[in-house]
């Protein structure tokens, strides 16, 4: 059976003609540019898609010839101070190329730098929007900076400001000691965003006790700063525990890093800069503090001083009234001394006169001399008759003499009556 057919050729012939027909005049069509490369002859191979969610719906090769690249990229440049990257939606003016021995290609003549101002514009303020609603946009700012004596520095190793910042620190006129480390990271290009993300990454679980986090970009194009406008950067400094200082080294309207770190600065030396100044701040307060200790202390000191004399004077004072009065008290009672003694050795003679005198009037032999006598019994006075019996001696005292006795008769009775004695002698 004969089966009408054409062939591949007369086929793709057809497409090219329809079109060439259908797509005579350039049209300006919006791309996102998934991968960019420029070849050793200038030419620009670009390839196109266009995304629904995360899945790509469609996908073309575009170019751009080497001398149109070149004018192309400087307009671009000059107007948005940013490179035609990768990952950027841009407005392109194309014609359609097809060609039976390399399919469809689109030639781009033109692009419209506006509308990707726009689109990064809009894409910088739906992250900041972003960081906004989940409540972390001013995280790191509130965070409290102390002495930032303990760095780590996110930076290229290769990088001139990272040079100039290490130097100026390390070679402040005022002696700061600043203790600095380097983390490595790609500071420009689709690399950047994963690069510094993995150094905060590594700082944080360092478990070195930083004060600060250093962020510096020097020596570089100012359009490689698409990257500090990434949500995941600046989300990444937004939430970090320790303060966030940039440098990038743009005069261009801060980043969104810039916008979510503690201090944003223009260049590293500027960083450095105000580290120092930072450190002189607290060498002023505390000086002024010290100034504020030794005028209190002084005054203190006067007042003191003050007090002591015054109470020193009101001492003596008080201590020469009261010698005064302990002097007259003295004499006083030298005076009591020299008295008293002598009434009481007068009073003391008298009681001793009196009981001398009654020693006197009792004593047995004045007694006798009066006409008494004592008769003793046994060597015993006896003070009752009835003490006695007949026959008993007895000797009778008298003042002068003794006289010895026996018992011949005792009548007493009772304790009444007597006793009649004959003398011996």
């Amino acid at each position: 059976m004969n089966i009408e057919h054409i062939t591949l050729l007369e086929f793709i012939s057809r497409i090219k003609n329809v079109l060439a027909r259908e797509f005579a005049s350039p049209a300006w069509v919006v791309s996102e540019i998934s991968e960019i490369k420029v070849n050793n002859s200038g030419h620009c191979y670009l390839d196109l898609v266009e995304k629904k969610g995360d899945q790509i719906a469609v996908r073309v090769g575009g170019i751009i010839w080497a001398a149109n690249y070149r004018k192309l990229r400087q307009k671009f440049l000059s107007a948005t101070s940013t490179e035609i990257s990768q990952g950027m939606r841009l407005l392109l003016k194309v014609s359609v190329n097809f060609s039976e021995a390399y399919g469809l290609k689109l030639i781009i003549h033109d692009i419209d730098p506006a509308y990707s101002l726009g689109e990064m514009e809009q894409q910088r303020r739906k992250t900041i929007e972003a960081l906004s609603r989940e409540g972390v946009i001013d995280h790191n700012k509130r965070l409290v900076l102390g002495l930032p004596q303990k760095l780590a520095v996110i930076s290229s190793n290769t990088a001139a400001g990272y040079g100039d910042f290490v130097n100026q620190l390390d070679n402040n006129v005022h002696g700061y000691k600043f203790y600095h480390k380097l983390y490595s990271a790609v500071m420009q290009g689709a690399d950047a965003v994963e690069s510094v993300v993995s150094a905060l990454n590594c700082i944080e679980l360092s478990g070195t006790p930083y004060d600060a986090v250093i962020i510096i970009r020097g020596g570089g194009s100012v359009a490689d700063l698409n990257c500090f406008d990434s949500y995941e950067m600046a989300r990444a400094v937004a939430v970090f525990p320790i303060p966030v200082i940039t440098g990038i080294g743009h005069d261009r309207d801060n980043s969104v890093v810039d916008r979510t770190a503690h201090t944003s600065l223009k260049t590293p030396t500027a960083v450095a800069e105000y580290l120092i100044g930072v450190f002189r701040r607290y060498e002023d307060e505390l000086n002024a503090i010290q100034r504020r200790i030794s005028t209190s202390a002084n005054n203190l000191i006067i007042k003191e001083k003050a007090r002591t004399d015054t109470i020193a004077s009101k001492i003596a004072h008080a201590a020469t009234k009261k010698i005064s009065l302990m002097h007259r008290d003295i004499a006083r009672f030298e005076a009591m001394l020299r008295l008293r003694p002598l009434a009481t050795v007068e009073k003391r003679q008298a009681k001793m006169d009196s009981i001398l005198q009654k020693i006197t009037l009792l004593d047995p032999a004045n007694v006798l001399k009066r006409g008494y006598s004592i008769t003793y019994l046994n060597g015993k006075a006896v003070k009752n008759a009835g003490e006695v019996e007949d026959g008993n001696l007895i000797s009778t005292r008298l003042f002068e003499g003794t006289i010895k006795s026996k018992i011949i008769n005792n009548n007493t009775k009772g304790g009444q009556g007597g006793y009649r004695a004959e003398s011996l002698f």
